[in-house]
């Protein structure tokens, strides 16, 4: 949620007002990361559900509802924003993600079925916010930040809000114990909600582009997703992105159920190998785009796949190497976070290279939703195979005891290995775009 598309018109303020409005987005992205990243890197919100009782299952659809709220949102969302201007339909987003963290902290307050309800309530209010601030944001970025400038700014932004989450996710590692009270947590998340607060004034000093709008009166969603549908390659390479995030995205997640439910790992040592997570993405993010400039993004796509499959089978090694399990799986945490930012880097850079330039939100907006509607899926069917008992509890492998997690790691390690087929969906049209866009910037 950091990087928008190439603007069809050009910036209509002056270099201070642009220079303010970008370090206003940076301050806004740097205290509302907190959210996204509590879903999708340090692992706090498992660990909150954990803590609050609840069972393997259920606490895989608690955080699929993150990602199937904003994918089915995420695209009307874009479209109403258009339609009613960007701050306008955007802006109410931050304060329902607020409100969200919000009645997520308050839950653990109640017993169940109230705390349940509260903790559902809580997650899908910031869902639905996050889907309607998501359609603003690209296209708010766009009258800001020169395109000159895109690349430079748009790195440091990443760098910065990942540095703010590590700090995160550092914190929580310090103040999580062998067993840490319930207040913790809430505390925690409570955080959260106040990083989610802060965002909304900074986000209210960035200057809007009082554009044309660029639905006609009558046109109705459908016929604007229709256009972008018909984008060359566009619908095709969204099909690919759901796949590859579908067999990726639910990993992190039970690499910490195995370690929580079978190596009996506290809530500190889980929290550390989500730090570890996001240090490997930041050398993923680094590294990533000049790898991609060099050999290109199916070069990329390929080797994640790949790298994917090798890293979920290590794990299953993990009481087979010589070396003490903690720093074993460390490194593996490591080199996961390096992959992901590395293949979430070419998904940017496709996505951007192949989007319909008339309707930007709208187009950036159908990937995203793809990518969360993965995410969503993946989390919903590990947790109705273990719901069903369709994988056995303990089973061996290679002389070593198993777990019903593990089982699905091994799964999503043959699959996303044998999705090396759907890379053909890739156009992979990245400099003929590119080329295109700089020589349009040129004229104007």
């Amino acid at each position: 949620m950091d990087e928008p598309a190439p603007s069809a018109a050009s910036s209509r303020f002056t270099p201070e007002q642009q220079k303010r409005g970008m370090r206003s987005a940076m301050a806004a992205q740097c205290f509302g990361a907190l959210g996204f990243l509590v879903f999708s890197g340090a692992p706090l919100m498992l660990l909150y559900c954990n803590r609050l009782g609840l069972s393997s299952t259920a606490i895989l659809i608690y955080l699929s509802l993150n990602s199937i709220i904003q994918g089915l949102f995420m695209v009307p969302a874009a479209f109403f924003v258009d339609r009613v201007g960007l701050k306008r339909g955007g802006m109410p987003g931050l304060v329902l993600g607020t409100t969200g963290f919000t009645l997520s902290a308050l839950a653990g307050t109640f017993d169940a079925p109230l705390c349940n309800i509260l903790l559902a309530a809580g997650i899908s209010t910031y869902a639905f916010g996050m889907a309607l601030f998501t359609g603003c944001w690209f296209a708010l970025m766009q009258g800001i930040v020169p395109p000159e400038r895109r690349g430079r700014f748009f790195g440091l932004l990443r760098f910065t809000w990942q540095a703010v989450g590590l700090v995160f996710g550092w914190l929580c590692a310090f103040v999580l114990a062998e067993d840490s009270p319930l207040i913790v947590f809430q505390l925690l998340v409570g955080v959260v909600a106040l990083g989610q607060g802060l965002r909304i004034p900074f986000v209210a000093r960035i200057p809007e582009v009082k554009r044309e709008r660029s639905a006609e009166p009558r046109e109705t969603m459908l016929t604007a997703l229709a256009e972008v549908i018909r984008a060359p390659g566009y619908s095709a390479f969204c099909c690919y992105v759901f796949l590859l995030t579908l067999f990726t995205a639910v990993v992190p997640n039970l690499f910490n159920l195995v370690e929580l439910k079978h190596l009996d790992w506290n809530d500190a040592s889980v929290a550390w190998m989500g730090n570890l997570l996001m240090i490997g993405a930041f050398v993923g993010f680094f590294i990533g785009g000049p790898g991609i400039d060099r050999l290109g993004t199916k070069a990329i796509f390929l080797i994640a796949h790949f790298a994917y499959g090798l890293l979920m089978f290590a794990y299953l090694l993990r009481d087979q190497v010589p070396f003490p399990a903690p720093q074993y799986i460390g490194a593996l945490y490591f080199l996961f976070g390096v992959v992901q930012a590395g293949s979430a880097t070419a998904i940017s850079t496709e996505m951007l290279a192949l989007m319909p330039r008339g309707r930007p939100a709208l187009a950036s907006a159908l990937c995203v939703a793809m990518q969360m509607g993965g995410q969503a899926l993946a989390n919903l069917l590990s947790a109705w195979m273990l719901k069903l008992g369709f994988l056995r509890d303990e089973w061996n492998f290679m002389g070593q005891r198993m777990c019903s997690y593990d089982a699905l790691v091994l799964l999503c390690a043959v699959m996303v290995v044998l999705l090396v087929v759907a890379l053909g969906l890739v156009p992979s049209v990245i400099r003929k775009a590119e080329t295109t866009w700089m020589q349009t910037d040129s004229h104007r």
